[in-house]
């Protein structure tokens, strides 16, 4: 008998090749639309990266060196993003798949170490949460590469290991956030079988709060400094230096890739051990405290829940009906039907928390550029980045909320249909 790693390796693969089979069977187009809208967005990336480099390294307003200390804090603050965003998505992504899917169920029944369930549903998960990573990281990294200037004499960029190391730095990077954000869900789901919705909503919220008090702090210091000038390029630095300490995970990122583009082959090295030392010590701790409380958190989350029935729904719910005075009592069962699907799936808020940080983060930025004498071109430029950024959110809630909403009720469409209402009202 096979080993039960070997066992789950031959039965994701089996799963991805018969899914690959019906996706293509079905609706080719879709797979096509995916991976052209993920060329469009890795290009454009790409090139708005290649052209960034470019204009720092040979504008004479700025000249900052690509090689210097700056773009290390540049590479800091992106993992640091990057980081933040892998814990968040893989602990909700296991949250789905070990506690609240069916197949859970199916293999916690079999004869199978509770560990090595846990491992193969970890390695899908941070395969599925890190497609983001390596598409909006990958061309930045190889725009960088390719404008770097390790040897002024030759006028070559970074040397050929730098590109093929790159997938080893990511791999070995996604394990550190990866087990993070599994070592979070699992402790959640053991102390608070209960209250976690309450507990992640407040940790949502503080979240956000403290991300607004620190944006409006800078920005009051930026009108203070002058957004722009040396001292206030200086602040920024020295409050960006927290992020460059040498025991945390994504500056062993930044300055394993910045020796690597610039032919230091012994200090990437070095780097590269630490990710992946640590990426695996990490990983293998996560698996040893799943074999403890995996098949506990299990049970209590199957069993943790209050035994009185809720009549009215929840007071959350009956907020939402004020505002909706104005519409008929169907249409509005209706929308409190969904509302109450929505926060009821960690998956939907958790992704609205994401898109609302990126978009706070960009839309709050963004006036300080056209304070500035940056020129026409780059206005206009910032000006159709906006437009992109916008109709790429709007994409994106309406391919994962709206269309679900209209065409993937499922088996369960036909109790919609049995509402006393018209098809054009529902």
């Amino acid at each position: 008998m096979s080993s039960p790693a070997l066992l789950f390796q031959r039965l994701r693969f089996r799963l991805l090749r018969n899914s690959m089979a019906i996706l293509l069977a079905q609706s080719w187009w879709r797979v096509a639309t995916i991976a052209y809208c993920c060329a469009v967005v890795w290009v454009f990336l790409f090139m708005l990266s290649w052209y960034g480099f470019h204009e720092l390294r040979t504008r004479e307003l700025w000249k900052i060196p690509l090689e210097g200390i700056f773009i290390e804090l540049v590479f800091d603050v992106f993992f640091f993003t990057l980081t933040i965003l892998l814990i968040f998505s893989t602990g909700i992504i296991l949250y789905s798949s070990l506690f609240a899917g069916a197949e859970s169920q199916f293999l916690l029944s079999s004869p199978l170490p509770d560990d090595h369930i846990f491992s193969y549903k970890f390695q899908g998960a941070v395969a599925f949460s890190s497609w983001a990573f390596v598409l909006l990281g990958s061309p930045v990294l190889l725009a960088y590469g390719l404008e770097v200037r390790p040897n002024p004499a030759t006028g070559l960029g970074a040397p050929w290991y730098y590109y093929a190391i790159l997938p080893f730095f990511f791999l070995g990077f996604l394990l550190i956030p990866g087990s993070v954000g599994a070592i979070a869900c699992l402790f959640i789901v053991n102390l608070l079988p209960r209250h976690r919705r309450h507990f992640l909503i407040g940790i949502g919220i503080f979240l956000v709060l403290a991300f607004i008090a620190w944006m409006a702090l800078w920005y009051q210091q930026s009108k203070e400094l002058g957004f722009g000038t040396r001292t206030w390029f200086e602040s920024l630095l020295s409050e960006l230096s927290i992020l460059g300490g040498r025991l945390i995970p994504f500056h062993w990122m930044s300055r394993g890739i910045k020796n690597a583009a610039l032919g230091r082959a012994d200090e990437m090295a070095y780097n590269l051990a630490l990710v992946w030392s640590y990426g695996l010590f990490a990983y293998l701790v996560t698996v040893w405290i799943a074999r403890k409380l995996y098949r506990r958190g299990f049970n209590r989350l199957a069993s943790g829940g209050t035994l009185r029935k809720r009549y009215g729904g929840h007071w959350i719910d009956r907020i939402l009906c004020h505002p909706l005075f104005f519409l008929d009592a169907q249409t509005q069962v209706l929308i409190i039907k969904d509302f109450r699907t929505f926060r009821r799936d960690p998956a939907q808020w958790a992704q609205i928390l994401i898109f609302l940080g990126i978009g706070c983060i960009y839309f709050l930025n963004m006036r300080r550029f056209y304070e500035q004498d940056i020129g026409r071109s780059f206005k206009i430029g910032i000006s159709m980045l906006t437009l992109t950024a916008t109709a790429f959110l709007m994409c994106a809630y309406t391919g994962r909320f709206i269309f679900p909403m209209l065409s993937l009720e499922g088996s369960k469409f036909w109790i919609l249909g049995l509402l006393p209402l018209d098809r054009g009202r529902l």
